[in-house]
C-alpha cells in the first residue's frame, strides 16, 4: 500500500512541477513580448513644429498659424497631425522639406498629394518614405521643416521648423 501511495505522491509531484514550469514559461513569454513592444515604441520618434505664414519663403498667410506633430513610426512610415488655424480649411499638399530655418529646400517627404480638408481641427494621416530620408530626418530634425499649401498660397501657407522637443506656446 505504501508503494502505491508513493507512486501516487510522486505522480502528483511531477504534475505539480510540470504546472509550475508551464506558469514560469508563460510569465517569461509575457515579459519578452512586453519588452519587444516597448522597444518598438521606443524606436518611434516624435518631431514637433510651431507653424506660421511668416516662416514661409516667400511669405505665406500672415494670419495663419498652427502646430505639427510628426511621428516617425519605423524606417519607412511617417504620420502627421497638423492643426492649422486662420490659414483656410482645405490644403492641397503637405510636405517635409530639407532646409534650415529661413532657408528654402526641396521636398524630402510628401505627406499628402490630394486636397485635404481640416476635420475636427486637424489634418492627419500617414505616408511612406525612403528609409534613407527617414534616417536623415531622425538624425537632425532641425535641418527640415514641414509646410502645407492651399490654393491661395501655392508655395506654402504656413511652415514650421522641426524639432525633437515640444515648442513653447
Amino acid at each position: 500500500m505504501s508503494r502505491e501511495r508513493s507512486k501516487e505522491a510522486m505522480s502528483r509531484e511531477r504534475s505539480t512541477v510540470t504546472r509550475i514550469r508551464i506558469v514560469i514559461a508563460f510569465c517569461a513569454a509575457i515579459t519578452v513580448l512586453g519588452a519587444l513592444a516597448t522597444m518598438s515604441t521606443a524606436a518611434d520618434k516624435k518631431l514637433y513644429a510651431k507653424m506660421d505664414g511668416k516662416q514661409e519663403k516667400p511669405p505665406g498667410d500672415v494670419n495663419g498659424v498652427g502646430t505639427a506633430v510628426i511621428t516617425v513610426i519605423n524606417t519607412r512610415k511617417v504620420c502627421y497631425d497638423i492643426r492649422p488655424k486662420k490659414a483656410g480649411r482645405r490644403f492641397t499638399f503637405g510636405h517635409i522639406h530639407t532646409g534650415a530655418k529661413k532657408k528654402v529646400g526641396g521636398v524630402l517627404i510628401t505627406l499628402w498629394r490630394s486636397p485635404k480638408t481640416v476635420k475636427r481641427g486637424k489634418l492627419s494621416g500617414c505616408s511612406t518614405a525612403k528609409a534613407t530620408f527617414i534616417a536623415k530626418l531622425k538624425k537632425k530634425p532641425a535641418g527640415f521643416y514641414v509646410n502645407i499649401h492651399n490654393s491661395l498660397y501655392t508655395t506654402g501657407a504656413i511652415r514650421g521648423q522641426l524639432t525633437a522637443t515640444v515648442p513653447k506656446s
